[in-house]
Formats: C-alpha cells, structure tokens, sequence
C-alpha cells in the first residue's frame, strides 16, 4: 500500500495531512539518523523538532525536491548542526 503525501495540502494548513506525514517517515528518519548518533533519544528530539520547523514554516517552504528527499536533508542538516 503507498501512501500519498500532499504536500500543497500541509502547506496550506491542513493538519491531518501533516500527522498523516509524521506518521509515515518518522521512523524512517529515527533509522537513518541512527547511522550517525547513537543516542535514541538525541533522535527522537531532532525527529520531532525538525517536524515541528516544519510545520511552523510550512507556508514559506518551497520544496523543488521530492517531500522525502526534503526531510531526509533537513533531518541530516540538524543532526550535524
């Protein structure tokens, strides 16, 4: 079963699109930064808060990549900061 993300829908507010979001590609962020940082709990938090820029910023985002390719960077790009 694949499972669409609209990302025009999460930019113009629309929440369930978003949890719809989280739900699908947080823990496939949680594994991919777990190649990096060994603390679960470092992950979760730069997970959620990458989520939560995300959404606070969602109105000004303009994504020219795929929405997967775009979290993977912005996840990869905090936990190096």
């Amino acid at each position: 079963m694949v499972i669409s993300i609209d990302w025009e829908k999460t930019r113009d507010g629309d929440k369930k699109m978003f949890d719809k979001s989280f739900d699908l590609h947080y823990l496939p962020l949680c594994t991919f930064l777990s190649r990096y940082i060994n603390e679960k709990t470092i992950i979760e938090d730069l997970v959620i808060d990458c989520f939560a820029k995300l959404w606070e910023n969602r109105e000004s985002l303009n994504i020219k990549s795929s929405y997967k390719n775009y979290l993977v960077t912005i996840v990869k790009n905090s936990a190096i900061k």
